[in-house]
C-alpha cells in the first residue's frame, strides 16, 4: 500500500510526534509512506521514516488544479509511478483542514481514496460544510475519540466515519511528582483562540505563587499573540515578552512577570514541556492534542477546563477539570495537587494507566491502517478515474 501524508502547516508544526508516530508505525507494517509538507513551511524539519515532498499551499482557488497536478507529478518520482496514479497510490491523508481541500483535488486527480482526520469543534463544523458541498464520492472522515465521532455524525450524516484514537509512546517510566528541592513548574498550554480563558487562570497562580514562591510558570506565546490579535480586531505581530497585550498586563499587574515564560511552540518542542509538573488547559475548544496525552504518558498532572469533545480528559482519572471559568475554580482545582505530592502521583499514575490502556501506539496504527484498507475495498474498480498528465 502507498500511501500520502498531507499535513497544513499548523498541524505540521504542532503534531509532528503524532505524525512521526503513525508514519514509523506504517513503515513497520509495511505501507510506503510520503508525507507532504506546505512549501511555505521551510523550518518544518523533513520526516526521517518517510519521503518527504512539499506542495504549493498558497494561491487563488482556480489556481488549486495547476498546483495539485504539479503535486501529483512530485508524487510519481517518489513514488516511482508511472503515468497511471491508480497504479502506485492507494490513499491520500489530510491532517489540518487548511489541507483538505489540496487533498480532496489530489484525490479527484489521481483517484486515490481521501481520509481527512477531524480533530477539534472546528473541524467538526468545517467537514459539515464542506461535505455538503462535496461531489461524490465524499471523504472517509477519521474521529480521534468517540466523542468527536458522535459529533461528527449528527454534523455530517452521509458520510463514512472512522474512528482512530489518538495515541502516544509510553516511557518506560514516569518520573516522580515534585522532586524535592526543583522549583514547582506550571505550563499553561493555550492557542489564544479562547482569548478570555487565560486571565483567570493567571489570577489563581497569583495565589498560588503565594503558597510556593518558587514557581515557575511557562505559557505557550502563541496564546498571547493570539488573544492580542483577537482584542484588537485585526491581526498583529508578535511583539516578544515586552508585548502589551491583555495576557502580559493581566501577568504584570498580578506580579507574576518575573517567574512567566513565553514559549515558542510548546507543542512542537514538547520536551521541555513534559519535565513540568502541571499542564494547565484553560481552553475548552474541543480541540485534540497529542502534547496532552504525552504529558499523561510522562506523569504530568493535568488540570484542563472541562471540554465534552475530548474524551481523554476524564475528571479523577486523567485530569481535574474545571467547570466554571473563574479564579476561585482554577485555584481550587490546583491547590490540592500543589500541596499534596502524594494526590498529584496518584492521579499522574491513574492518567498513565489509561494512556497504557487505551492510547497505545501500536491500536493507534492498526486503526488508521485498517480505514485504509476499508476505503481501499470500497472502490471496486479504479480503471475510469481520471488520469492527469503528469
Amino acid at each position: 500500500m502507498r500511501v500520502v501524508i498531507l499535513a497544513d502547516s499548523s498541524f505540521a508544526r504542532r503534531e509532528q510526534a503524532l505524525l512521526s508516530l503513525l508514519q514509523i508505525g506504517l513503515a513497520d507494517e509495511g505501507v510506503r509512506v510520503v508525507h507532504a509538507i506546505p512549501a511555505s513551511a521551510e523550518d518544518i524539519p523533513a520526516p526521517l521514516y518517510s519521503t518527504l515532498v512539499r506542495y504549493e499551499d498558497l494561491g487563488f482557488a482556480f489556481s488549486r488544479p495547476a498546483r495539485v497536478r504539479r503535486l501529483v507529478r512530485a508524487l510519481a518520482g517518489a513514488l516511482e509511478g508511472d503515468d497511471e496514479p491508480a497504479a502506485w497510490l492507494d490513499v491520500v491523508h489530510a491532517f489540518g483542514a487548511r489541507a483538505w481541500l489540496i487533498a480532496l483535488e489530489l484525490g479527484r486527480q489521481t483517484g486515490a481514496p481521501v481520509a481527512l482526520d477531524v480533530s477539534s469543534a472546528v473541524d467538526v463544523h468545517g467537514a459539515g460544510r464542506l461535505l455538503a458541498h462535496q461531489a461524490a464520492p465524499t471523504p472517509t472522515l477519521l474521529a480521534p475519540d468517540e466523542a468527536v465521532r458522535r459529533a461528527l455524525s449528527r454534523a455530517v450524516v452521509s458520510a463514512h466515519i472512522a474512528l482512530t484514537p489518538w495515541a502516544v509512546p509510553t516511557p518506560v517510566g514516569p518520573r516522580p511528582a515534585y522532586i524535592p528541592g526543583r522549583a514547582l513548574a506550571l505550563s499553561i498550554l493555550a492557542s489564544g483562540d479562547d482569548p478570555g480563558a487565560v486571565l483567570p487562570v493567571l489570577d489563581a497562580l497569583a495565589r498560588v505563587t503565594q503558597r510556593r514562591p518558587d514557581t515557575l510558570i511557562f505559557l505557550s506565546a502563541e496564546a498571547v499573540q493570539r488573544a492580542d490579535a483577537w482584542a484588537s480586531g485585526w491581526s498583529v505581530g508578535w511583539a516578544g515578552s515586552g508585548g502589551s497585550g491583555a495576557v502580559w498586563r493581566r501577568a504584570g499587574r498580578l506580579q507574576l512577570a518575573d517567574r512567566l515564560s513565553l514559549v515558542a511552540d510548546m507543542e512542537g518542542r514538547r520536551d521541555p514541556i513534559l519535565q513540568t509538573d502541571i499542564l494547565i488547559q484553560p481552553e475548552a475548544l474541543g480541540r485534540h492534542h497529542s502534547l496532552t496525552l504525552a504529558a499523561m504518558a510522562a506523569g504530568v498532572v493535568i488540570v484542563a477546563a472541562t471540554d465534552p469533545l475530548v474524551e481523554y480528559l476524564i475528571d479523577g482519572r486523567t485530569a481535574r477539570l474545571v467547570s466554571a471559568r473563574t479564579a476561585d475554580a482554577w485555584e481550587a482545582a490546583l491547590v490540592p495537587f500543589i500541596s499534596d505530592p502524594g494526590a498529584a502521583q496518584a492521579l499522574a499514575t491513574s492518567a498513565r494507566q489509561y494512556v497504557l490502556d487505551e492510547r497505545s501506539a501500536s491500536a493507534y496504527v492498526a486503526s488508521v491502517l485498517s480505514a485504509y484498507q476499508s476505503m481501499a475495498a470500497s472502490l471496486p474498480s479504479r480503471a475510469d478515474a481520471g488520469s492527469p498528465s503528469i
